[in-house]
């Protein structure tokens, strides 16, 4: 009698943990889908949420306001295409720049220089920037 006790509570623990297990993988995968999704920033008051995701090209637009306070402008990361980053300026809503820089990342000084704020990568610049036309 107590063999059978102890043989249906292993198997009902097997049982449980093997519904923990797949439960916490469906979730992992869900978590990996949504990481490709695009994230609005919206107006960036932190920056942490535009660069967290910029560094690895995954996905993500945010606004700045210029000194100007009237021009907004656009940063749109679009991801990974054939192993390089895509990325996007916007001034007032109209793309004027296009970038599809090497690897898969983008750092601040990238588009720092992007703005004529010299940080020694204005040939990586011209090698993956284009100006959109409007």
């Amino acid at each position: 009698m107590k063999k059978s006790i102890t043989i249906g509570l292993i198997i009902g623990i097997v049982v449980i943990v093997a519904i923990m297990l797949l439960i916490l993988s469906n979730k992992s995968n869900e978590s990996i889908e949504e990481t490709n999704q695009m994230v609005d920033c919206g107006m960036m008051t932190n920056p942490e949420c535009l660069m967290n995701r910029m560094n690895t090209c995954l996905p993500v637009t945010g606004k700045l306001m210029a000194t100007d306070e009237v021009t907004e402008i656009g940063l749109i990361v679009l991801g990974v295409e054939n192993e390089t980053c895509h990325f996007q300026r916007s001034i007032n809503n109209t793309i004027d720049v296009e970038c599809y820089f090497p690897g898969q990342t983008i750092t601040w000084n990238m588009i720092d220089q992007l703005f004529g704020n010299e940080q020694g990568l204005q040939s990586l610049i011209d090698t993956s920037c284009t100006l959109v036309q409007a």
